[in-house]
């Protein structure tokens, strides 16, 4: 099952497989999740059935997932809001 751990070696260019960069999970802080969600439902993004009234999920066809959270979630932890700061990460 495998090599043994003294048999290791590093392996060579030729052997390593490089997968691209590609984000693929996407989360939102919003002042206002439900107006936000009505916008990806107009897009006809389809919204996952895991979503709740303050968690909204939209998983795409190419496998991206969208989330939105409410802004004010955060504060307690991160603070408010600081300007000119839109609340998104990439993942």
């Amino acid at each position: 099952m495998g090599r043994a751990r003294d048999e290791l070696r590093p392996l060579a260019a030729s052997e390593v497989t490089v997968l691209p960069a590609q984000p693929n999970f996407f989360t939102l802080a919003c002042a206002d999740v439900g107006r936000m969600a009505d916008f990806l439902l107009a897009l006809g993004w389809p919204e996952a059935p895991s979503s709740e009234a303050v968690h909204r999920v939209f998983q795409c066809t190419n496998g991206v997932a969208v989330a939105l959270y409410a802004a004010k979630n955060y504060e307690a932890h991160y603070g408010p809001r600081a300007d000119g700061f839109r609340g998104f990460t990439l993942a």
